[in-house]
């Protein structure tokens, strides 16, 4: 990812935190059959690893499966809040449209998890994290035996302990004369991916 020195983060605890608001990513590998993504729901563990662990499953059947245990380098891209910015809300002078974004970039080699009971673990981690919150949360428990058995045996669920960790945000650092009027022009946008773009703006000036 081309990342700008004035858009870098650097700071790990805020790739994680993106990571964990933006848990559906794509996950990338070039494989036998070339260049495949697959979109996924992962879950970070940041007590393993030096940048932390990101764990998920996907469907045997799926052509990726196959790359999964081949040992290639694997990218996982999490995209955080992103909005148009408008040249009308700058200061008068030369100016042209632009994308702020927020996006963060995981490596590593993943690792399948074969034994029945990681496999089993992972997946009360993975419904545990997406139940949170909910007043009678569901559990593996709720599903009968047999029944969840066999569906087990449909998946390959793997890790990705993270080697490296890339994160950009683009969020008019280098316009600093003009943050009041893109700040007020995206408050006045009505969908909700603007209002969190206005927020990491007003947030990353006031650092």
């Amino acid at each position: 990812m081309y990342i700008p020195t004035q858009f870098a983060e650097i700071r790990v605890s805020e790739l994680h935190a993106c990571i964990r608001a933006n848990p559906f990513a794509p996950l990338v590998i070039a494989g036998p059959a070339g260049i495949e993504a697959t979109h996924l729901p992962f879950i970070l563990d940041t007590e393993c690893g030096e940048f932390g662990t990101l764990r998920a499953h996907l469907a045997k059947a799926n052509p990726q499966a196959e790359a999964l245990a081949a040992g290639s380098e694997a990218l996982v891209v999490f995209s955080g809040p992103h909005a148009y910015i408008s040249p009308r809300w700058y200061r008068p002078g030369n100016a042209v449209p632009t994308w702020n974004y927020l996006a963060v970039h995981a490596y590593g080699i993943p690792r399948v998890v074969s034994e029945a009971a990681e496999v089993r673990e992972l997946l009360r981690a993975q419904v545990a994290t997406f139940e949170a919150g909910a007043p009678e949360p569901w559990t593996m428990e709720n599903a009968p035996a047999a029944y969840a058995d066999g569906l087990l045996s449909g998946i390959v669920a793997f890790e990705i302990p993270i080697a490296r960790l890339e994160g950009k945000a683009k969020m008019s650092q280098n316009r600093p004369e003009d943050l009041d009027g893109i700040f007020a022009g995206l408050r006045r946008n009505t969908d909700p991916m603007s209002a969190a773009v206005a927020m990491e703006v007003e947030a990353r000036r006031a650092r």
